[in-house]
């Protein structure tokens, strides 16, 4: 017991000393500052009930967001006259904590299928990313913080329960926290089949998985449908006028990009906290990847051979089934697309913190890309000392 409360005190100061040296000025400069949603959110709230939260829209028209704005700002307009003076840095600082905690379950969800190590590197990442700092230093975006919050919650629900075979109580908690996801940003609508991703690529290729396994790994989705009906009921979600789409591959593609660059410190420095929000089209190293021919083939080629560990890992035999590394470097890329599957879609709206779950997928890239090539290296290096063990003394 004591060997984990060190472990947990450890990562604990690790997670807080990481975010204090990245972002110690940024929350300095903006304790005290207000957004400009901040005060169009609480004017809103001010006409509604607690109970009318749940039956009503945000402040924009056609959205449903009912625990991260009207909760939000009504549990905020409780604690003062004016929050915007009497409170804010009560509000900031629930924000900083709130990022604090999604990097502890950074680090809980990987610790489902890495060490203790491997964990706390994907967790000390997704905590340094710049391009995180508006969503942690603006408090209008407990509409992306909380989200995260419940989506790393189901992930982990979900991954416990297929480590248990299926087990239905775990199922239904995920269930749970996909809906309350929802409930905060409607993005979350890619954890359910992020969910049966994880169930087709985890589950042992030597199993027979019956119409009760496969109905239970669906579980999920009933928390989409019935946000769907609550929304669209309330809402007619469908009909949002302030959003423009666009179809076009090549620019989706280039928006994927975009996102990936800005993951970069030094892509996004110095993040400037100025507007209305921060837009990626302002720093010219991204502009030019999203335009980059040589970037956008990059990426499909990152999805195809993705797809294919994937693949592998449920058909491959011998050597042609991945490792259990090289799987979640897969499955890390899948989350940073489901991530941004939703947004990459809207024109002109390259916004940095539309990337902020996106981030804690490139993580998990990384430090399973890394453990691929550490291991290989080392199996080489095994290899060559062996042959030179083998090899008779005065051999040429």
């Amino acid at each position: 017991m004591p060997r984990v409360f060190l472990r947990v005190l450890l990562l604990i100061v690790l997670v807080g000393a990481t975010i204090a040296l990245f972002f110690h000025q940024p929350i300095a400069n903006n304790f005290k500052t207000s957004q400009w949603e901040d005060i169009m959110f609480f004017s809103h709230d001010q006409k509604t009930t607690f109970a009318d939260a749940f039956r009503s829209g945000s402040y924009w028209r056609g959205l449903y967001r009912p625990l991260s704005t009207n909760v939000y700002y009504h549990v905020a307009r409780m604690l003062g006259e004016d929050p915007l003076i009497d409170h804010l840095g009560i509000c900031h600082t629930v924000s900083v904590a709130l990022f604090a905690i999604n990097v502890l379950l950074a680090f809980w969800v990987c610790r489902s299928f890495w060490s203790y190590s491997a964990a706390l590197i994907v967790a000390l990442l997704f905590a340094s990313r710049l391009s995180n700092t508006e969503t942690m230093l603006y408090t209008s975006q407990m509409q992306t913080l909380l989200p995260v919050t419940f989506s790393l919650l189901a992930i982990k629900a979900y991954l416990a329960a297929l480590e248990r075979d299926y087990h239905p109580g775990l199922l239904v908690s995920s269930t749970a926290f996909v809906f309350l996801g929802l409930l905060c940003k409607e993005t979350v609508v890619t954890i359910p089949p992020l969910c049966l991703l994880f169930a087709f690529a985890l589950a042992p290729s030597s199993s027979r998985r019956g119409a009760v396994q496969v109905a239970l790994a669906a579980l999920p989705l009933v928390g989409l449908l019935a946000w769907y009906l609550l929304a669209n009921n309330f809402l007619l979600i469908q009909n949002n006028p302030y959003w423009q789409y666009q179809w076009s591959p090549p620019e989706i593609t280039g928006n994927f990009v975009g996102y990936l660059v800005s993951y970069s410190n030094l892509a996004v420095r110095p993040v400037q906290l100025a507007g209305q929000a921060v837009f990626l089209n302002a720093y010219p190293v991204i502009m030019q990847a999203q335009q980059s021919l040589v970037l956008r083939i990059g990426f499909w080629i990152a999805i195809a051979l993705g797809a294919t560990a994937i693949l592998l890992a449920q058909w491959g035999r011998g050597a042609w089934r991945p490792s259990q590394d090289l799987l979640w470097t897969a499955l890390g890329f899948a989350i940073f697309v489901a991530a941004l599957a939703p947004v990459v879609i809207f024109k002109d709206r390259l916004l940095m913190y539309y990337g902020y779950f996106g981030n804690f997928g490139l993580s998990v890239v990384l430090v399973g890309a890394a453990q691929v090539l550490v291991r290989r290296l080392l199996a080489f290096r095994s290899c060559r000392l062996e042959a030179a063990a083998t090899t008779p003394i005065g051999t040429a």
